[in-house]
């Protein structure tokens, strides 16, 4: 979580900063290495639990919860593909999460 946090922060990459640095040539942009290397492995982990969750859906053992409820809308008829629908269902966790420390700690 900390890893996706840190790198989906504002500011993490300097091209966030300032976006026209991203039409530079690839091999000038010495952030790009790392932040691809963060967005394979956060794809790799999010998949791998949207996954898991499809299969627990197919088998009716799902728990109920709001990524639930999201998988069994017609995201795909809005042009969300697997990996986005992934990444919108670990955002949805990491939010909770961090309400649930809000509510817990402060």
């Amino acid at each position: 979580m900390k890893e996706f946090s840190d790198s989906t922060a504002p500011g993490a990459f300097l091209a966030d900063l300032i976006p026209p640095l991203a039409k530079i040539p690839i091999s000038l942009q010495w952030w790009r290495s790392r932040a691809l290397k963060y967005q394979q492995r956060q794809v790799k982990i999010w998949t791998k639990l949207w996954n898991n969750l499809m299969v627990q859906i197919d088998t009716k053992s799902a728990p109920e919860c709001f990524v639930k409820q999201f998988a069994e809308t017609d995201y795909k008829k809005q042009d969300i593909g697997e990996v986005q629908a992934a990444f919108v269902a670990g955002t949805m966790i990491e939010v909770y999460s961090n309400e649930v420390l809000k509510v817990r700690f402060f």
